[in-house]
C-alpha cells in the first residue's frame, strides 16, 4: 500500500524550557523503508539586544548525553542525517520575500521575518539530487504554513484541546514566547505576524 507521512513523533527528553530531544519516524512509499530522525532542538535568544531569536535542530545518535537516551534504530528503519536552523527577526518593508508574498497585511503592522536553512540526507541513492532538493525546499514552506493554520484555528477557538495545553503551560513557556515575539517585532506581540519565509 502507498504510505507517506509521519508514523511516530515521540519526545524523548526536555532538558530545558526551550530544549527538546525528539524521535520522528516517517513512512515512505514501497519499496523504501521507514526513515527516522532523532534530533536535539534548542533556542538561541538575543532578542533584547539584536531583536533576533534563533532555533536549531541537530541530528544526534546513541552516544548523545549519557548514552542511554537515544535508542538504536529498529530493524528496517533508516536513520537520516538532518540539521535545520530558524532565525526570527524584524521584517524590513522592502524585503524580497515580503514583496512577493500573496498575503495581505494591515498598514503599519509590525511583521516578523522567518529565515530557514535545512540539510537532510534521506539516504535514498536512486532519487536524483535535484528532486530531493526541490522536495526539501517545498517541505519547509508546507510545514510552516500548516503550523500557522493550526495557530490561527487555536486563536479562533476551533482547537479546544490545543488551547487547554497552552493554558496549562502558559507560565512555563507561552508567556516567554509572547515576550520574545514582542521584542523581535519591536511592539505589541498581539499584533505581530510571521510575514514571509525565506529558505535555503
Amino acid at each position: 500500500p502507498f504510505k507517506l507521512g509521519i508514523a511516530r513523533s515521540k519526545k524523548l527528553d526536555q532538558p530545558g524550557r526551550c530544549e527538546q530531544v525528539v524521535q520522528l519516524t516517517v513512512d515512505l512509499p514501497f519499496p523504501m523503508n521507514q526513515r527516522e530522525i532523532v534530533f536535539w532542538g534548542f533556542a538561541d535568544d538575543d532578542c533584547e539586544d539584536q531583536q533576533k531569536v534563533g532555533a536549531r535542530l541537530r541530528t544526534i545518535d546513541t552516544t548523545f548525553g549519557d548514552g542511554n537516551l537515544v535508542p538504536p534504530a529498529e530493524r528496517g528503519v533508516v536513520r537520516m542525517e538532518f540539521s535545520c536552523d530558524f532565525l526570527f527577526r524584524p521584517c524590513p518593508e522592502d524585503h524580497p520575500a515580503l514583496l512577493h508574498s500573496k498575503a495581505k497585511y494591515p498598514e503599519n503592522e509590525r511583521k516578523i521575518l522567518l529565515t530557514t536553512q535545512m540539510f537532510c540526507d534521506p539516504k535514498v541513492g536512486f532519487v536524483p539530487q535535484g528532486f530531493l532538493n526541490f522536495v526539501t525546499r517545498n517541505a519547509i514552506g508546507m510545514v510552516w504554513n500548516m503550523i500557522l493554520k493550526i495557530s490561527q484555528e487555536v486563536k479562533e477557538g476551533k482547537r479546544p484541546a490545543h488551547k487547554e495545553v497552552i493554558a496549562a503551560k502558559r507560565e512555563v513557556i507561552y508567556d516567554w514566547m509572547e515576550e520574545r515575539a514582542k521584542f523581535v517585532a519591536g511592539g505589541d506581540s498581539t499584533t505581530s505576524q510571521i510575514a514571509a519565509i525565506s529558505g535555503n
